[in-house]
């Protein structure tokens, strides 16, 4: 089991704490949202573009209570995307941030050097458009090789109510990840937010 999973996510908290009015209410909400990696193939070309798709409303049930809450005035909603480069002798394998071109084209992908492990993980940030939240990202294939692209929960905050914050449960819509080129256990957090493919 990965500990940097639960660093990422708690590196997520406190950034976007950072912008927070205080005192930040807790509000609790937590969110279930999919992502999808395209197009589902177990292996692609270099210069191959991987994409990122993730949409949801801003209409959502709140895991915990059953209510829907209307998340509309989020001030931003980020997570981080893993990437490793398959090497089955080193785990969880060789970080791989530079084995590929990233592109926005709805929200954001950026790496920030000051970051822990900026080697291994990309931020992500969702970007709001009328009633519902869009991310977009293209992974251009630049090396050969197999790798792993593992997607963590997210976090938002809102800009009114004291900055109410909130937990999104993301997991992957694909039907296939091709687990079958991580020759390691998968904890059962990561086996829904992982995917992997082959680069020729």
């Amino acid at each position: 089991m990965r500990n940097l999973y639960n660093i990422i996510c708690l590196l997520i908290i406190l950034i976007v704490n950072s912008g927070c009015p205080k005192p930040c209410i807790e509000a609790n909400y937590s969110f279930a949202v999919t992502a999808q990696f395209t197009p589902d193939l177990d292996s692609v070309k270099v210069g191959d573009t991987i994409y990122l798709i993730s949409t949801f409303p801003t209409a959502l049930k709140d895991i915990p209570s059953g209510n829907m809450i209307k998340y509309k005035n989020s001030a931003e909603i980020g997570s981080n995307l893993f990437v490793y480069k398959i090497n089955n002798s080193v785990f969880p394998g060789i970080d791989a941030v530079d084995k590929f071109d990233y592109v926005s084209i709805l929200g954001l992908v950026y790496n920030d050097a000051n970051a822990p492990s900026p080697n291994h993980v990309q931020q992500l940030r969702y970007q709001f458009g009328q009633d519902s939240f869009h991310l977009k990202i293209g992974l251009v294939t630049k090396d050969t090789g197999v790798y792993e692209l593992a997607i963590v929960n997210g976090l938002g905050v809102t800009k009114d109510k004291g900055c109410e914050k909130a937990a999104f449960n993301i997991t992957l819509a694909n039907t296939n990840q091709h687990i079958n080129y991580f020759l390691s256990p998968i904890s059962p957090y990561e086996l829904p937010r992982v995917y992997f493919f082959k680069v020729y």
